[in-house]
């Protein structure tokens, strides 16, 4: 596949992406606030709302079973494995001992328990990366789409000022190359991942100006939460990569990566 319909293939998928979070996040608020608020009609014309939940109470007693969740993030990714698919050479030839910025958009759903709550999440990524091999340069495109399970112990306190979380899930990466006279693409099988980190609400930083922050929050979007969060994470070569102490044989591309850190934003409805 040529570079130019790789990069199409690219676009099209953000933008499906994006469509697809809109579209989710219209849907979570619109269920939501159809859990906040009850509307009964009686014959006589009468009509009453009701308000089934306190608003008032905290976030572990005034919770639902369901929720849904949107995130935007970044992550510091580092295929230290990856052989070049245009040369002979490896990561650290192309362009150093330089991450790639991975920008990330994750959308979940996450079902409530008392000890806390279990989600499956989706997400997509994608990031590129300019570097120099024998004075050429080249440029290295890196996309990523992936699912996976999520645990959060977000009801250890009334509030979840602090929520330590744990996720694995399944991956697959594609990558392409170029520079000035060619130019290649591949994609690898899938793979596990795994991810550990905290999250920390912002919150409470608005509760402490305005009171009726939260029920204004919670009436007029169905927003529960917005956290912070950082965390570690690895990603591991599919099992028809390239095995870098043998750079004669064939596979995927060595997407394999250790010790990444990812920064992120998340709401929740």
């Amino acid at each position: 596949m040529s570079s130019k319909i790789f990069i199409q293939i690219q676009r099209q998928f953000v933008l499906s992406t994006l469509f697809a979070a809109t579209l989710f996040t219209s849907t979570a608020q619109a269920l939501v606030m159809g859990a906040l608020d009850t509307t009964t009609a009686y014959p006589e014309g009468n009509v009453i709302l009701e308000r089934p939940r306190d608003l008032s109470k905290n976030y572990r007693e005034r919770r639902g079973p369901h929720g849904f969740i949107f995130g935007l993030g970044a992550e510091r990714f580092y295929p230290t494995s990856y052989r070049s698919i245009l040369e002979d050479a490896y990561f650290d030839d192309i362009v150093g001992s330089t991450r790639v910025n991975l920008y990330n958009v994750t959308i979940g759903y996450k079902y409530n328990f008392s000890a806390g709550s279990i989600g499956l999440m989706g997400n997509y990524a994608y990031g590129s990366i300019e570097g120099a091999v024998a004075n050429v340069d080249r440029k290295v495109t890196i996309s990523r789409v992936g699912i996976g399970v999520n645990y959060a112990m977000d009801a250890l306190f009334d509030e979840p000022w602090i929520v330590p979380f744990i996720q694995g899930g399944v991956h697959q990466f594609s990558v392409s190359e170029a520079d000035a006279a060619q130019s290649a693409s591949a994609t690898a099988s899938m793979a596990m991942n795994y991810r550990a980190g905290l999250m920390f609400q912002l919150d409470w930083l608005e509760n402490m100006f305005d009171d009726s922050a939260r029920a204004q929050r919670l009436t007029s979007s169905g927003l529960q939460n917005t956290f912070i969060e950082i965390y570690f994470s690895e990603h591991l070569a599919s099992s028809r990569a390239i095995d870098p102490a043998d750079p004669s044989n064939e596979g995927d591309p060595n997407m394999y990566s250790t010790g990444e850190i990812g920064l992120g934003l998340k709401v929740e409805f």
